[in-house]
Formats: structure tokens, C-alpha cells, sequence
């Protein structure tokens, strides 16, 4: 528990993240809450909250809310670079609809812009 108290006064301090009413914080697609001292880690997928595995609490205890929460979502966002380029290889080779490549590029070309956001960061 100790651990995470100091997870939460880092996250507290983080001049990216949003403090709202003392009780959680939210930055990088984390969540992280305080209540009643109970401290919880959450992480964003699509439009609803999850809470993170064991491997992403390790990761964020082990490295520190801020440099483990970017490592975490360049994790996530390389996965998703990965996703996107199989897709266009694969229109490539299939159907080779114009529009469609054109939107996979504009989504790899944003993607790749966070990335390297947060690769500055570190």
C-alpha cells in the first residue's frame, strides 16, 4: 500500500495530468483514484474504464506514475501503429480502395505524431 500512496503523490504532482477534487487523477489515458484511501489504477479503453492487469500496476509501481504510464501508452500506440500497417498491406495487396488507404495513412500519420510526443517526454 505504501507503494501506491506514493504512486498517487506522484500522480498528484504530474503537470500533465488533471487533479479533480483531490479524490482522482487523469493523464495518458490513466486514471488513477483516492478515496477513502483506497488508492485504484484505471485505464481508459474505448469510452469506458478498466482496471489495469498486473503486468501494467508492475510496470507503473516499478518505473513511477509518470515514466510508467508513458511507457504503458507507447506500448498501446505501437501496438496500434503495428495494427494499422497490416491493415494497409493488406489493401495493398487486396482491394485497393484509394479513400480507404488514404484514411489508414492520416490515422498512422496522427498515431505516429503522439508517439513521438511522448517519446520526447521520456
Amino acid at each position: 500500500m505504501q507503494e501506491l500512496e506514493l504512486i498517487w503523490d506522484e500522480a498528484v504532482k504530474d503537470k500533465d495530468g488533471i487533479l479533480i477534487n483531490d479524490e482522482y487523477v487523469l493523464a495518458r489515458s490513466f486514471k488513477i483514484e483516492n478515496k477513502d484511501g483506497r488508492i485504484i489504477i484505471r485505464r481508459f479503453v474505448s469510452l469506458s474504464l478498466e482496471d489495469v492487469s498486473e503486468y501494467e500496476k508492475t510496470q507503473i509501481l516499478k518505473s513511477g506514475w509518470v515514466v510508467g504510464t508513458i511507457n504503458l501508452s507507447l506500448q498501446f500506440l505501437e501496438r496500434d501503429i503495428d495494427d494499422l500497417n497490416n491493415k494497409m498491406r493488406r489493401e495493398v495487396n487486396g482491394r485497393r480502395n484509394g479513400t480507404y488507404m488514404i484514411g489508414l495513412k492520416t490515422k498512422r500519420r496522427e498515431l505516429i505524431k503522439v508517439y513521438s510526443r511522448l517519446m520526447r517526454k521520456l
